[in-house]
C-alpha cells in the first residue's frame, strides 16, 4: 500500500478551512473548540485564506495540494481543496488552537482510499504572514505558502436555510465572532463580501441567490460598526468554486460567503 511522503519547498501554498465553535470529528477522535485567548508572543497573524504546498508520493509524481484555512479567534481549521487518493476534497485535514506560536495541532493521515484515517500530533509554526511550517506532517515537515489575500470563508449552511438569503436566527452569534475578529485584525480595511453557490440549479437562480446572500452579510456588518465605504458585495453564483463539485462535502463548502480583506 502506498504511503504518503511530503517533500515541501518554499514555493508552497496551503489552505485550511475552519469551523466556528463547532466540533470536528473523525473515527475514534473528537475535537472541541478552544476558548478564545490571545496567543502568547507577537505578532498575531490572520491565517484565513487559501494556502498551497508541494509534495511527492513515494518520491515521485510531484503534486500540488491546496487547503482553505479558517481562523476565527483561536480556532484554526484547514480543509482540503485538492483531493487525492489519500484524503478527498472537502475533508478537514488539520485543526488546532492558535494560542501561541508555535502551537500544537492534529492532522489527519490515511492510506489510499481514505482508509485507516487517524489523527497525528503536529506542531504548526507561523513563520510570517504568508508562510507556515507543519512539523511531523504525516511523517515529514511541510512548508506552506499563502495564495492571495486573507479570506474568511463561511459555509452558507452556517448563515442561511436551504435556498434562502435571509440570515437564520443562529447566524447572529457567528457573525458577532467574525465582526470581533475583523475589528481586532483589520479595523480599517476594505472588505469584499462575495457569495457563491454549488453547481446544482440554474445559472440565473444561483447568481441572484449568491448576490442576495452577500448583501445580507454586508448589511449585518454595516449595522455593527462597519462603515459602508469599507464594504463591497459581489455574487458569483456557480463561478469560481473553491472545491471540485465531486461529493456532497465539497459542494457544501462551495455554497459559501467569503469575506476578503482587499487592503
Amino acid at each position: 500500500m502506498k504511503a504518503r511522503v511530503y517533500v515541501f519547498r518554499l514555493a508552497v501554498k496551503a489552505v485550511v478551512v475552519a469551523a466556528v465553535a463547532t466540533a470536528v470529528l473523525l473515527p475514534g477522535n473528537a475535537w472541541q473548540a478552544a476558548p478564545v485567548n490571545k496567543p502568547s508572543g507577537a505578532p498575531r497573524y490572520d491565517l484565513n485564506g487559501e494556502w498551497q504546498g508541494k509534495f511527492t508520493v513515494n518520491q515521485a509524481d510531484l503534486k500540488i495540494e491546496k487547503v482553505m484555512i479558517q481562523q476565527i479567534g483561536n480556532d484554526m481549521v484547514a480543509t482540503k481543496i485538492t483531493g487525492d487518493e489519500f484524503v478527498p476534497a472537502g475533508k478537514v485535514t488539520i485543526h488546532g488552537a492558535y494560542t501561541a506560536n508555535p502551537f500544537s495541532a492534529q492532522q489527519v493521515c490515511a492510506s489510499a482510499g481514505f482508509q485507516n484515517a487517524h489523527w497525528v500530533d503536529v506542531t504548526v509554526t507561523i513563520m510570517d504572514a504568508t508562510h507556515l511550517k507543519v512539523a511531523n506532517s504525516c511523517g515529514a515537515d511541510a512548508l506552506w505558502e499563502r495564495v492571495g489575500k486573507p479570506t474568511l470563508a463561511l459555509d452558507s449552511a452556517i448563515l442561511f436555510d436551504l435556498d434562502k438569503y435571509k440570515l437564520k436566527p443562529g447566524a447572529e452569534a457567528t457573525l458577532e465572532k467574525i465582526a470581533g475578529f475583523l475589528k481586532d485584525n483589520h479595523p480599517k480595511s476594505h472588505l469584499l463580501i462575495a457569495g457563491y453557490t454549488d453547481d446544482l440549479g440554474s445559472d440565473a437562480h444561483n447568481l441572484v441567490l449568491s448576490r442576495r446572500r452577500a448583501a445580507s452579510v454586508a448589511s449585518w456588518l454595516g449595522g455593527h460598526d462597519f462603515a459602508a465605504a469599507q464594504l463591497k458585495t459581489m455574487g458569483y453564483g456557480k463561478r469560481n468554486p473553491r472545491y471540485p463539485n465531486t461529493n456532497d462535502e465539497a459542494r457544501a463548502h462551495n455554497r459559501r460567503v467569503e469575506i476578503v480583506v482587499t487592503d
